[in-house]
């Protein structure tokens, strides 16, 4: 079976921001349903996880995009597995339009967890060491790795968000393109006049739910780079919480 399979879409109006450009969010859930569209035709999707108890967690996410894809224009999204460790594998993307414009691309990490324990499991010994064969290190994702994003020291809290019913996914904690939906609302509308994302990180360390307060702590470390902590509390406090994402955005 190929290694790499490739799924269409649209830009349309409706999930656009008001340049007329592809949302980040939708770009996102896209990734993420063409990584599960990968994984089901392979036999290690998320129903057949879901149906012994467990299922797939996304770790660490990185987007970077050159150029925004815009309003009714096709693009094209490749994805494959780059490689397998015990708990971990590495999951890339191209983001293209069919005709050769690349777009951008992005990275990401996965494991499987069990549903009750949250504990992840040895990927290989999981699905069984057949799941190697759908590695194509290979294949260039020519963006730079994750960054180790360094807990904030002097952060301010710029945002408090509850965590509502809209917010929570199937596996019963934050949707994870919902932190990058508040995670772009922090900056004002002027900024995204004067400039463009250009690259999001996220980082994903725990888990948080509804009812609980969210807090975002953040740091423009340098010039077009802010790194933001996102912080969970049962309480609404200004005392910061436990840690549940890191993110870094730039802007160009």
């Amino acid at each position: 079976m190929q290694k790499v399979e490739t799924t269409r879409h649209i830009v349309d109006p409706f999930h656009t921001d008001y340049k007329k450009q592809l949302s980040w969010e939708t770009l996102g859930v896209d990734l993420l349903n063409a990584a599960e569209n990968h994984a089901a035709i392979r036999g290690f999707g998320m129903k057949d996880v879901n149906d012994v108890n467990y299922t797939w967690v996304l770790a660490r996410l990185v987007i970077e995009l050159d150029v925004t894809p815009k309003v009714y224009q096709d693009y094209l999204i490749d994805t494959w597995v780059e490689n397998v460790f015990s708990m971990f594998t590495n999951r890339d993307y191209a983001i293209h339009d069919g005709k050769g414009c690349v777009y951008g691309y992005a990275r990401s990490v996965w494991s499987t967890i069990n549903f009750e324990t949250r504990k992840p499991v040895d990927l290989l010994e999981f699905h069984g060491p057949e799941f190697a064969d759908y590695c194509a290190p290979e294949l260039p994702c020519p963006i730079a790795p994750y960054t180790r994003i360094k807990p904030l020291a002097g952060a301010e809290i710029v945002k408090m968000h509850k965590v509502n019913y809209s917010d929570i996914d199937f596996n019963g904690h934050v949707n994870s393109m919902k932190y990058l939906l508040h995670l772009r609302d922090i900056f004002p509308l002027e900024q995204y006049r004067k400039q463009r994302l250009r690259r999001v990180e996220l980082q994903y360390q725990k888990e948080s739910y509804y009812g609980q307060f969210l807090q975002f702590f953040m740091k423009n470390e340098t010039e077009n780079v802010y790194d933001v902590e996102i912080c969970r509390t049962d309480i609404q406090t200004d005392d910061k919480g436990e840690v549940c994402v890191r993110a870094r955005l730039i802007f160009e």
